[in-house]
């Protein structure tokens, strides 16, 4: 029981550094907050807590942290993030607290998800992020899982970030047509080019950086409002191919974002 077990809970509670980066221990941990009682499993979860910035920079203790997130209880996910606070960016391009800090966007409260949001878009960050291995995927996430109001803030910071249009000298009257319907047609059906624009080029990015290990599929994001709506040059530069984005060095090529924007 419980109560029987309480010198166990003490034990790895006191040493949840030591247990939790073990290969076997983090499992041990996560095995203790599942049958602990109310009191026990919050004491335990609240020593895990307060080590959870050396935690999630370990293989197997980011493991822990991310059960503790799992759990879906904002009791213990809000005090978490809190831990995390002027920390964003650094985590956010270490391999394993990356995935942590995506989890607590998908998962935390919208007051914990703006805090997270506001230290993505501090000054002078943006650019690391987006070439970052695994910041750029947390940026994606962001994109994805950030208020309605993150969700602007992040585009307009990102939109400088967009390949400039090129003028391109058209040889005949066939490939002058431009290949954009009129205003009219637009608004039916149209994918966000913007938004679309932003995600492949931070695939492009971590493709060229040799991420490989971690996924960048979005699900269909919420309407957020409009943005004004990109120029017809705009969008030409956006519909450039990837490949040929990909052959400028230094251009973040972007593209596939969910739609609501």
């Amino acid at each position: 029981s419980a109560p029987d077990a309480q010198f166990i809970f003490d034990a790895v509670g006191n040493h949840c550094v030591d247990v939790g980066t073990h290969r076997h221990g983090c499992c041990v941990l996560q095995r203790c907050i599942d049958h602990a009682d109310g009191a026990q499993k919050v004491w335990l979860i609240g020593k895990i807590t307060e080590h959870a910035p050396v935690l999630v920079q370990d293989p197997f203790g980011n493991y822990v942290v991310q059960y503790i997130i799992d759990l879906n209880e904002p009791a213990f996910t809000e005090p978490v993030v809190g831990m995390f606070r002027n920390r964003i960016c650094q985590l956010s391009r270490h391999k394993f607290s990356s995935n942590v800090i995506e989890k607590l966007l998908r998962c935390s409260q919208a007051q914990g998800r703006d805090m997270i949001v506001d230290e993505l878009l501090q000054p002078g960050e943006m650019d690391r992020l987006l070439r970052d291995s695994y910041a750029n995927y947390v940026i994606q996430t962001a994109l994805e899982y950030a208020t309605p109001e993150g969700k602007h803030r992040m585009v307009e910071v990102i939109r400088p970030f967009l390949p400039a249009p090129k003028e391109t000298v058209v040889e005949s009257a066939e490939e002058a047509v431009i290949p954009f319907e009129d205003d009219a047609s637009e608004d039916d059906g149209e994918v966000d080019a913007e938004l679309q624009a932003l995600a492949a080029g931070l695939d492009s990015d971590s493709e060229e950086t040799g991420q490989t290990d971690k996924g960048s599929d979005f699900k269909t994001g919420q309407d957020v409002g409009k943005i004004p709506k990109l120029s017809k040059k705009e969008k030409k530069a956006l519909g450039a191919s990837k490949n040929a984005a990909k052959d400028e060095p230094g251009v973040i090529y972007v593209g596939r974002l969910p739609h609501g924007y």
